[in-house]
């Protein structure tokens, strides 16, 4: 059972709010249908390349297995950006 309203997504916003965090400065990278909220509320996400095809259209980007490389990629492109945009 789930109670309404408590989700990652929610979870996420209740955290921003309180560390006055904007949301367009987050990131997430999920693949069930657990994580549907925060992919919609996160600034950007990402699902790996199994996720079901009606949360891969809530992502930013679609990204390889947890064992391939390109989870990796996608973590040194948050870093760069972060590194980047604090410049």
């Amino acid at each position: 059972m789930v109670l309404e309203n408590i989700n990652k997504g929610n979870d996420l916003k209740y955290f921003c709010e309180k560390n006055e965090i904007d949301l367009d400065n987050t990131y997430f990278i999920g693949d069930s249908f657990h994580d549907k909220e925060i992919m919609q509320i996160a600034g950007t996400s990402a699902c790996t390349f199994h996720t079901e095809e009606i949360l891969k259209e809530k992502c930013n980007f679609i990204i390889g297995t947890c064992e391939d490389v390109e989870v990796y990629e996608f973590i040194t492109y948050i870093e760069n950006k972060i590194l980047r945009d604090s410049c």
